[in-house]
């Protein structure tokens, strides 16, 4: 995965700081626990992946903690196929990041999509990193890390459209004639 390899310069963020600054990047706080936890995820897996780690040090054990092993399962396949297929460098922050990063909205998206149901939602999700193979490829372990994870109490709220994460499908359109 080409992972946001820049070093962090988000050390403090000073108390002035809205709770939601710039669209593209909310406040992590901002968001519901549910989604906390899947970006938390994200950015272990790709902390424990850049530290050549196993995920287990990285993330304290918590999935087991949780009983959440097939979740973990089912992120570790999910993002194992990002990480070799993405067709663009995707921008997961480091643990302390005090903000979300565009694409980590998306897998927030993506996430909050399959708990819904919304196959095409998630798909669409995954098209803005993977080829559409790859895409389909990804879409059952999403499904079943959204499932597993709704079925412990972690539900996102349902899916609505920021700045940061549009998928091409809820984009404005425009006749052209």
């Amino acid at each position: 995965m080409a992972a946001n390899d820049n070093e962090c310069t988000h050390a403090a963020e000073p108390a002035d700081v809205q709770e939601t600054g710039p669209l593209t990047e909310p406040a992590l706080t901002a968001l519901t626990f549910g989604a906390q936890f899947v970006i938390w995820s994200a950015r272990a897996w790709v902390t424990a992946l850049k530290l050549d780690k196993p995920f287990e040090d990285v993330s304290c054990g918590t999935f087991e903690k949780l009983d959440l092993k097939p979740a973990r399962a089912s992120l570790d396949a999910l993002l194992t196929i990002v990480a070799h297929d993405a067709t663009r460098q995707i921008d997961i922050r480091c643990l302390q990041c005090p903000r979300v990063s565009p694409d980590e909205s998306l897998l927030r998206r993506a996430v909050a999509a399959a708990q819904t149901e919304d196959v095409f939602a998630a798909y669409d999700a995954l098209r803005n990193w993977l080829p559409s193979a790859s895409a389909r490829h990804a879409l059952r372990p999403l499904t079943d890390f959204a499932t597993e994870l709704a079925a412990r109490s972690f539900r996102l709220p349902p899916d609505v459209p920021d700045a940061a994460a549009t998928p091409r499908s809820m984009l404005q359109s425009a006749a052209l004639h």
